[in-house]
């Protein structure tokens, strides 16, 4: 688990990993730079806004991968018909 989390907003210098989601971080984008420890080890990683939003919407803890592996927990609505939305409820 990680402990002692900082997070800054910077924009990329080179290409970097999402932490969360596994994908690529292009040059010259907005990113979230996490420092934390993890076994008393530090650790820092890049994230994508749009993965960091996520797993604070969801109160998501942050490991390797994270987004990659999450449940579709919320309901979205869609705009097609009312069968096709049926069909994605998990119940």
């Amino acid at each position: 688990m990680l402990e002692n989390i900082k997070k800054k907003m910077v924009k990329t210098r080179k290409e970097h990993e999402c932490f969360a989601c596994l994908k690529e971080i292009e040059k010259s984008t907005n990113a979230v730079y996490v420092t934390a420890k993890q076994d008393e080890q530090h650790i820092r990683f890049h994230l994508h806004v749009d993965c960091n939003i996520e797993i604070n919407k969801n109160q998501l803890a942050i490991s390797r991968g994270c987004i990659k592996d999450m449940p579709s927990r919320s309901l979205k609505f869609c705009s097609g018909t009312c069968k096709e939305f049926e069909e994605k409820i998990p119940f």
